[in-house]
């Protein structure tokens, strides 16, 4: 997710990948991940959070860098 968020996405341009941007950032925030005090469910909602925001990142990207996969 974060080489993701260092690519141009233009998101200064387009205010829903600004706030796709922002909800990426309060997920790398250290201070909401888990620990390991953390209920396990808790865990496995912020992986699921963060694999479905690298997922829609990696849309963006494809969509703005015409990539093709063969």
């Amino acid at each position: 997710m974060s080489e993701l968020l260092t690519t141009n996405l233009e998101a200064d341009r387009d205010d829903r990948v600004m706030a796709l941007y922002r909800a990426c950032y309060y997920l790398l925030d250290l201070k909401r991940r888990p620990t390991q005090e953390s209920p396990v469910y808790y865990s496995f909602e912020f992986m699921r959070e963060c694999a479905i925001r690298t997922r829609a990142l990696l849309a963006l990207y494809i969509v703005k860098n015409g990539v093709t996969f063969p």
